[in-house]
């Protein structure tokens, strides 16, 4: 049975995935393709595949969740790295611009 013959006849549209395991439950069903569809339907076909769709859903939030959180923990990582190198060079840079100040009341008194 192809998967468009599936869903005319249970009006349910399976992903490609979860048709895979139709197929298999069709191919180890004895009588045709109407009575494997009605079977299914009345079996609770579309609610198992609904609670399984939306475990799914959860579980993908979840480790959305967990993403989200590492990459905000990252992401205040680098900044707070950041700053810290910010204020190093700034340092860095101020005790260059006083040691040249430095340098130049030097010569000037010199000349």
């Amino acid at each position: 049975m192809m998967m468009s013959e599936f869903i005319a006849r249970t009006k349910f549209e399976p992903t490609a995935e979860e048709y895979q395991k139709i197929e298999e439950q069709y191919y180890q069903f004895e009588g045709n393709k109407d009575k494997f569809c009605r079977s299914w339907v009345r079996h609770g076909g579309i609610q198992r595949l609904s609670r399984e769709r939306v475990r799914k859903i959860e579980a993908l939030q979840k480790q959305l969740e967990k993403m989200q959180k590492t990459y905000n923990e990252d992401m205040k990582f680098y900044e707070d790295r950041e700053a810290r190198l910010r204020e190093q060079l700034n340092s860095t840079r101020a005790e260059k611009k006083a040691a040249l100040d430095k340098l130049s009341a030097i010569r000037s008194a010199l000349n």
